[in-house]
């Protein structure tokens, strides 16, 4: 969606930077939600680390999946 909008230039030439950051302090704002928020939850450094690496997994199947759809045309 960042990529096909024209209000914002910055967020259109740069959609995958924004989205992974978007991604990542989502992630990081969960954690901490989970010390300090909720009772009986803790937050964890490798639920992190986890969330973290399904951004860049979710950018790699984005990038994998894109590139196959513009073969097909």
């Amino acid at each position: 969606g960042l990529r096909k909008q024209y209000q914002f230039p910055g967020l259109r030439y740069h959609y995958v930077v924004y989205a992974l950051l978007f991604g990542i302090v989502l992630g990081l704002i969960t954690e901490v939600m989970q010390v300090f928020v909720f009772t009986g939850r803790s937050g964890n450094v490798f639920d992190f680390a986890a969330n973290t690496i399904g951004c860049f997994t979710g950018w790699g199947a984005y990038r994998l999946f894109n590139r196959k759809l513009r073969h097909k045309k």
